[in-house]
């Protein structure tokens, strides 16, 4: 999960910096602007990825579930030779 906002936080810093200082804004107001924009990308990318890991995890549960359904296990004891 670190590896996800770090990436956020650096192309949220990015675009928000860019855009500033596209804008025609000072530095030290870009640089502020970055540092929001930093978080919040940070945010998005940490419930994005939040939001893949629940839906993989939901669709690994209804595959398991399907090829249980699939594949009903035996309750018989199977007699053991010696």
């Amino acid at each position: 999960m670190r590896f996800f906002i770090s990436v956020g936080g650096s192309i949220g810093f990015l675009l928000a910096l860019t855009s500033s200082f596209h804008a025609g804004n000072a530095p030290a107001f870009a640089l502020h602007d970055g540092a929001i924009g930093c978080l919040f990308g940070a945010f998005l990318f940490q419930l994005g990825h939040r939001a893949y890991l629940t839906s993989l995890l939901s669709f690994l549960d209804q595959r398991a579930e399907a090829i249980k359904q699939a594949h009903p296990v035996s309750t018989e004891k199977v007699p053991v030779k010696s």
